[in-house]
């Protein structure tokens, strides 16, 4: 017997509902195993790089003066690391290699930042590219 449309999109639904609760569950494994050492590892860079954590605020309210994180979410804080982790990347490498850029924002890990590669790197194709601006001129 042949299956109707709807009977077809409704297999196809449950098997996209199947592998979203099986990507979902695999995520959720992850993170019970891996959340915890990634945090660890991330700390540790802030300590070894001496990233503080931002300041509070100070605001009134109705029992006086209280404090209320200002990066509660630790964006600023991580956006921190990543630049001075690209800052000793750049001034280890022998051809120091990164240059700022006003117009060449990336965003990475949802972080923008204003760095792009400037020099010679392997595995890159000399001919120019196709879009004006897209590489520095030297």
């Amino acid at each position: 017997m042949r299956r109707t449309q709807s009977q077809l999109r409704a297999a196809q639904i449950a098997k996209l509902l199947a592998e979203e609760e099986a990507h979902r569950r695999s995520v959720n494994d992850a993170m019970k195993v891996a959340a915890f050492a990634r945090c660890n590892a991330v700390e540790e860079l802030y300590e070894l790089l001496e990233i503080k954590a931002e300041r509070p605020i100070l605001r009134a309210g109705k029992n006086g003066q209280r404090e209320v994180a200002s990066d509660r979410d630790e964006s600023k804080r991580c956006a921190r690391l990543i630049e001075r982790v690209a800052d000793l990347l750049t001034a280890c490498s022998p051809a120091k290699s990164m240059e700022t850029t006003p117009g060449s924002a990336q965003i990475i890990g949802g972080l923008h930042t204003e760095r792009t590669w400037a020099t010679e790197q392997p595995f890159v194709d000399p001919a120019p590219l196709p879009l004006e601006g897209s590489r520095p001129t030297s």
